[in-house]
Order: structure tokens, then C-alpha cells, then sequence
């Protein structure tokens, strides 16, 4: 039986965390925008005091799993206008291609249906993400 060390991030685990999660949730758009941009994203929200990232690690210390999560959703996605600069430029020329420009469209078609309706004023939660390495699926990682 396989063993896995589950435990909390440490900063020079990010760009392995992204990289798996835009492996294993190709179409998100997030994972699109390529992985120092998931880099920063995910590593903004889990900062937030309500937020938080277990990852699993195998025998070699690689990175198998992730999951990140959050209690107040909108306020650990309310980025500084520093990040969204830090953002912009890590996407760089990936903010032209079409994944991203038809998810953009779908937002304004988004908006202009629903007008602007008042969004509740409550904590929610949210899975922001959940990954396991394609090697390890079907290996009851979740499990152990």
C-alpha cells in the first residue's frame, strides 16, 4: 500500500499546485490563462483567512492532490489592483485566445440577462478546486 503525506502548502509548492490543477481541470478558465497565473490566483485566495489548501504528497515528495476551498468565497476572490496587474501580465498573449474571449462574452450575456440582481450579503462556501494527479486516480487517494 501506498503512503501519502497530506499537509498544508509551503510557499515553493505553487507552481506544482497550478500545474496540476490546469492538468487535471483543462477547461477552466483559470487553467487556461497558464500556470503562473493559476500560480497567483490560487495562492491569493488560500492568503485569505477563511481559505484553505491541503495538498498530498507521495513517497518523493511530488505533489499527487490538492484541494482548495473557502468559507467566504467573495471575499478571498477581491484581488488588489496590484494582483490583477500581477494577474494580466502572467496571462499575457492567453487573454486573446478563444476559450477565454467566449467565456468573457458569456459573462456579458451573463449580466445583461440577469441585470444587475442583488447578490446576498452571507458567508457561502465554495470548492475552488480538486485535483489528483493522473497517475494516482483509482489509488483511494481521497482515502487515505
Amino acid at each position: 500500500m501506498k503512503h501519502y503525506c497530506i499537509q498544508q502548502t509551503d510557499l515553493h509548492h505553487w507552481d506544482d499546485i497550478s500545474k496540476l490543477i490546469a492538468d487535471s481541470i483543462p477547461n477552466a478558465v483559470i487553467s487556461s490563462l497558464g500556470v503562473k497565473c493559476g500560480h497567483i490566483y490560487y495562492k491569493k485566495i488560500v492568503r485569505n483567512k477563511y481559505s484553505c489548501c491541503f495538498i498530498a504528497l507521495d513517497e518523493q515528495d511530488k505533489i499527487v492532490g490538492v484541494i482548495i476551498g473557502t468559507v467566504n468565497c467573495h471575499e478571498a476572490k477581491i484581488m488588489s489592483p496590484k494582483n490583477k496587474l500581477k494577474l494580466l501580465i502572467s496571462a499575457n498573449i492567453r487573454l486573446f485566445s478563444p476559450a477565454f474571449l467566449k467565456w468573457v462574452l458569456k459573462g456579458i450575456v451573463y449580466k445583461l440577462v440577469k441585470g444587475n440582481e442583488k447578490i446576498p450579503d452571507f458567508y457561502n462556501s465554495e470548492l475552488i478546486a480538486i485535483a489528483v494527479d493522473s497517475g494516482f486516480k483509482g489509488t483511494s487517494l481521497a482515502y487515505d
